[in-house]
């Protein structure tokens, strides 16, 4: 891989001390500084005794993206955490397996997580969306051409003012000579308007309109994004139609996701909206028998989902079948009082 070329690879208190690098930097307002740090910490990789792990790419991607103020500082917060983890693991010497909990972040954690039950009757508030729809798109295209509209007669109206510069004090005849040329503009301006219209809806209904070779598995990629939007199960269909489809980058997504949504159904992970894949991992009990080999998937994941290459069909075989083995395991209580 290109991007790889000059990657490090870390011990897990170097890696702590880089993350403290980037959190002072954003305390400090240093923003574009903390975009290049984290970066550069992308490329690199993290020693757990004998293996190796990607960096946390989640969340030092959207640092690497220069975030505002504003959610830089909500950022702060997960990036705490992590370094909290991480000074877990190297006070026990670098294995992960002998770091214990931070019982106080769990328990804030907690709280962080909790639901309050809504009222009969009540509403949900919540962040407003833009309308993305086809609709939604063409009553914004036009509400800019009616603007657009408006100022396009004020400035003819002031252009033909100036061809005649006596029309102000002309007689109501004289200034009945210029309405018909006025008319005959905004008429060729509005049917000029009315036919990019049409040609642009036409084009839209073409391109939405399922070819011979179109695959039915094509979704918004909103709900793609969101592990909730489906079910285990359904995970695991989709993936493997997404497969057949020989999208394998997308399948290994949803195969990832397959296996979060089995741990929150079986309790022993809580969805926590913008925690990363790495705070999952690092919040596991190292009980868990299967907790290596989810971290080995989680570093492929990241790995072909942020790492910009391009997953091939046996990338996705060998995901898949090491997703089932964990999945089977969870779902039979392997590891598990």
């Amino acid at each position: 891989m290109a991007g790889r070329a000059h990657a490090q690879d870390l011990s897990v208190n170097t890696y702590r001390q880089k993350l403290i690098v980037i959190r002072q930097s954003v305390e400090r307002g240093q923003l574009s500084t903390a975009r290049q740090q984290a970066a550069a910490l992308l490329k690199d990789r993290v020693r757990y005794g004998d293996a190796f792990v990607a960096t946390d790419g989640t969340l030092l991607q959207r640092f690497a993206e220069e975030p505002h103020r504003e959610e830089a500082s909500r950022l702060l917060a997960r990036l705490n955490v992590v370094i909290d983890e991480l000074e877990q693991v190297v006070t026990h010497g670098g294995s992960l397996e002998k770091a214990q909990p931070n019982h106080t972040l769990l328990e804030q954690l907690q709280v962080d997580q909790a639901i309050d039950l809504i009222e009969q009757g009540g509403t949900v508030g919540g962040v407003p969306l833009e309308d993305t729809s086809l609709s939604g798109r063409i009553r914004q295209w036009f509400a800019k051409v009616k603007s657009w509209l408006r100022n396009a007669w004020r400035d003819v109206v002031d252009w033909i003012r100036d061809l005649w510069p006596d029309s102000r004090g002309s007689s109501p005849s004289g200034q009945s000579g210029t309405m018909p040329m006025v008319t005959i503009l905004i008429i060729i301006v509005v049917l000029a308007l009315s036919i990019g219209v049409y040609f642009v809806l036409r084009r839209s209904r073409t391109k939405s309109l399922p070819g011979k070779n179109a695959v039915s598995v094509a979704l918004p990629p909103a709900r793609d994004d969101d592990p909730l939007s489906r079910s285990d199960n359904e995970w695991e269909r989709y993936a493997q139609e997404l497969a057949s489809a020989g999208r394998y980058r997308e399948a290994i997504r949803a195969w990832f996701h397959a296996v979060l949504v089995t741990l929150y159904g079986a309790g022993i992970l809580h969805y926590r909206k913008g925690r990363t894949n790495w705070e999952y991992v690092y919040s596991l009990s190292p009980q868990m028998p299967w907790r290596q080999r989810l971290i080995d998937v989680t570093q492929r994941f990241e790995k072909e989902w942020y790492g910009q290459v391009d997953s091939t069909l046996a990338d996705h075989a060998q995901f898949s079948h090491d997703v089932k083995n964990i999945v089977q395991s969870i779902r039979t209580g392997e590891g598990r009082r």
